[in-house]
């Protein structure tokens, strides 16, 4: 299995609240051992499991979201979207 991570909401370039919740999940062979939200490069979410659903404030305007894994191993993936806050 390639490692993976999928940003299942919100979709990428989407209008959201300043509010939004964030549902990830990832792929591998190996055991995750953390899953992180990162927001405009800054880390507000951390959890051991494959998947997880959280809820983030951001300010309006537009930001890069990055939901990063690392498993293991050490081996780091991850998937980046752009949103929309308003």
């Amino acid at each position: 299995v390639s490692p993976s991570v999928t940003i299942c909401s919100p979709t990428a370039n989407t209008t959201v609240p300043t509010t939004v919740n964030i549902v990830a999940g990832t792929t591998s062979a190996t055991a995750i051992s953390a899953l992180q939200i990162y927001l405009d490069g800054v880390k507000v979410f951390q959890t051991n499991t494959s998947s997880l659903v959280a809820s983030v404030a951001m300010t309006a305007g537009t930001h890069r979201l990055t939901v990063q894994a690392k498993d293991v191993s050490g081996l780091i993936f991850k998937q980046t979207i752009y949103v929309t806050a308003q």
